[in-house]
This record gives structure tokens, sequence and C-alpha cells, in this order.
């Protein structure tokens, strides 16, 4: 099974899709990513397809754990619970989705390697621990499920939020320890914790922090892992740290051939992020470079047509110019990746908060002092001032539909609706 190539496997509990958006849209970014296991993005049945829409390279499969509720009771309260994948595409045709248990707790998948063998996926978010007997029964449910995915003899990765820290002073460990031991899987924590110091778990308002993102690995692949990492950046607004997993796996990198025509994506141009001195630079070095036809001389009423022709032509080389120092100089993203709500504030807060989680990281991150109260400070400001700006967002949108479809002005509420509710390409 050991290759050259790496396999990219990351941890992310997103207490919610708000909170977990941005530290999400960089793991996506990350290109030695391949699988993210995701747990608490806290959607339903309705709205889960935000998951799969997030990153043009990405495809979600995932489960909801409000789906029995919301079919029995008016939904009420905050949302909860919930796991999935999100998986590159150029992989989907190597992934199959398995077994999912009945609360949206767990959810399997096997991914096939070059080699041709199968290994099994599984994201899981175990109950919090409580000295009572509802909980033992909880986990009791989740570890059912590893054992029936377990029984089917492939070598396994085991990841997601478990609440508990892997030792034997914690109830919940020991009862995944009896489950798993006899199948050979077991926790890879001294990869990442070897000194005991890392967590993966902090909240600031309690001042508490733990380990209880875990790794569990079969031991007949456990050779096969080659880094591990706690995630921590200035991005992450969620409360849990994502996590991530490097192994010594090839993967075919393609799409099978298809007869199915598959959209053009869009792209829109990043001025903003661009270097326009440079941009200015290369349309001078192209527009130098292209002919003057001596029609241009010609009478004003001139028609004919090998004269018109080389105006086209002109026009048309004029375009390809601006086009080719535009493609050489300006940043594009797919359409779909930006947020109508961004802006310049935002962009400034998002990198004040970078800026002092670096700077406390670099401290040996203190856990009082400046430093800390100031990133605390910056990321509180920014979690605060993305939810105004989508809030301010999607009222002035809905002001919008009410004035027109109150003045039956029924072509612009339309085009507002669109404009809210339609997927873009």
């Amino acid at each position: 099974m050991a290759d050259n190539a790496c396999f990219g496997v990351a941890s992310y509990n997103m207490h919610g899709m708000n909170n977990g958006r941005s530290g999400l849209l960089e793991l996506c970014n990350n290109a030695n990513i391949h699988i993210i296991a995701v747990q608490e993005h806290w959607l339903h049945d309705s709205n889960i397809d935000l998951l799969n829409s997030l990153h043009p390279d990405f495809v979600g499969f995932c489960i909801s754990s409000m789906t029995e509720r919301l079919r029995t009771s008016v939904y009420c309260g905050r949302p909860y619970g919930g796991v999935g994948f999100l998986l590159r595409k150029t992989l989907s045709h190597r992934f199959k989705i398995g077994a999912r248990d009945a609360v949206g707790r767990c959810l399997a998948g096997t991914i096939t390697l070059d080699s041709g063998e199968d290994v099994n996926i599984v994201t899981v978010y175990f109950p919090c621990y409580n000295a009572s007997i509802s909980y033992s029964n909880e986990l009791s449910e989740c570890l059912s499920f590893l054992e029936n995915t377990l029984s089917n003899g492939l070598p396994s990765v085991i990841l997601g939020d478990m609440n508990f820290s892997c030792d034997f002073n914690s109830e919940g460990f020991k009862q995944c320890y009896n489950v798993l031991s006899p199948y050979n899987v077991f926790h890879c924590d001294e990869y990442i914790n070897s000194n005991g110091n890392c967590f993966t778990y902090c909240n600031d308002s309690l001042k508490h922090s733990s380990f209880l993102d875990h790794v569990f690995v079969s031991n007949a692949i456990r050779q096969d892992i080659v880094s591990a990492e706690v995630h921590d950046t200035g991005l992450n607004l969620s409360d849990h740290i994502p996590i991530i997993y490097t192994f010594r796996w090839s993967l075919c990198c393609k799409f099978k051939q298809s007869a199915v025509h598959t959209k053009v994506k869009q792209y829109s141009w990043r001025w903003d992020k661009s270097n326009l001195d440079l941009y200015y630079q290369c349309t001078n070095h192209n527009l130098n470079s292209v002919n003057i036809p001596a029609v241009l001389n010609c009478d004003t009423h001139c028609n004919v047509s090998s004269h018109l022709d080389a105006i086209n032509m002109y026009y048309e080389n004029i375009v390809a110019a601006l086009h080719c120092a535009a493609s050489k100089t300006i940043c594009r993203i797919p359409h779909n990746t930006l947020k109508p709500f961004w802006n310049e504030e935002l962009d400034r807060l998002k990198n004040d908060s970078i800026f002092w989680h670096n700077l406390w990281s670099d401290a040996g991150k203190p856990s009082s002092g400046v430093v800390q109260q100031t990133r605390l400070a910056c990321k509180a400001k920014y979690k605060l001032a993305i939810r105004n700006a989508y809030t301010v967002f999607e009222n002035k949108l809905s002001d919008e539909m009410y004035s027109h479809f109150i003045n039956k002005r029924i072509p612009e509420f339309w085009k507002t609706w669109n404009a809210k509710f339609r997927k873009k390409c």
C-alpha cells in the first residue's frame, strides 16, 4: 500500500455552518487535503446542499441529526449535530458512501486505492460525557455501528469529535477501546500530542481546552501515516480545531470519461486582489505589438469590405491583448465562491485576526496577557462583523422583494428573488 504519493485526511467539528465556513474553506483550499470529515454542521435535510456547494472542487456527502425530530415535531431552538464528508471531485469515482446510523452521529464510506485495496473511512460525532445510563446507551449505539462497519475486514480510518480524551480514566475511551481493540484499531494521538500539551477544543469564554478530536487507524495501515498536525489558524471561528493526517497512499485523481456535457465554470476577476501596476505594464507591452491598419485614415463613409474587415480585426486584436494581459496578471476565482455580502472592512478584520493569531502562536500560545486579549478581541470582532454583514444583506434583499411585490413591479421582484435564492453556476 505504501507509495511515494501522499493523501491528506482532515477532521473538523464546525460548530455550525456559519462558524465553520471560513475554516472549512481554508481546508478545501489546501491542495494536500483530499477528504474532510465534518461534524456538527447543524444543517437539516432542506439545506444540507449548502455543504455540497461550498467549494467548486469538492462534493459533499452529509446526513442530518434533525431528520426525525423535524418529521415528528415543530422546529424550535438552535440546530444541532450532523456529520458528513467533503471529497475532491477528482476522487469521486473512487469513493462509495456506505452505512449511516439512525440518529446522524456516524457515516461510513469506502475509498479504493490505486493498488485495488479498499479502506473504510468513518466520520463520527460521539455524545458528550455525563454520568448517566443515557450516555452509555448513546455511545454503545455508535460503537455498535463501528463494529458493523469493521466486520467487513477492511483496514479502517475512524475520525471525528469523540468527546473524550484517550486515557483509561475516561469512561468513553474505555468503552471505545474495548470495542475497537479486537479489530486492531487504535488511536494515533502520539503523532500529534506527543508532549501532552496539544488541544483540539478551546472555549475562550470558559478558558477551557482539551483534546477531544481523534483518529483511530487499523494496525495494517498505521505505518502509512506520514505526518499529523493540529491545524490552528486565525480563520477558524469554531471552538474546535481541525486535525490533518497525511497517509502514504497513491490515488489517481482523474475523472472517468463521460459523454455527458458539463457546464463551463464561470470565473470572476479579482481586480482588488491583483497587482494593477503589473497589469498596466503587460497591457502596454501587448498593445504596442498590435499593428494599426492603414485603412483607419480612410474616408469616414467608406464601405469597402476589406477595410471593414481590417477594422474588425484591429478591434479583436485589442480585445485579445487586454484579455491576455488580464489572464497573466489578474487573479480569477470561481464565480460561486464569492460572498455577495463581503466588503473591505471584513477583509481588514480577517487580516487582523490572522495577524494576532500568528503573533500569539509565535509567542507560545499564552493563556493570558495583552497578546491573548487582543487575539480574542480581533476574533470576536471578525466573527460578529461577518454575522452582521450577512444579516444586513439578507434583510436588504427581503425589503427589496417586499417593495417590488407591493408595487407590482413583477420583473424587478423576480430579479431580486433570483439573486437571493437561485443557485449560481
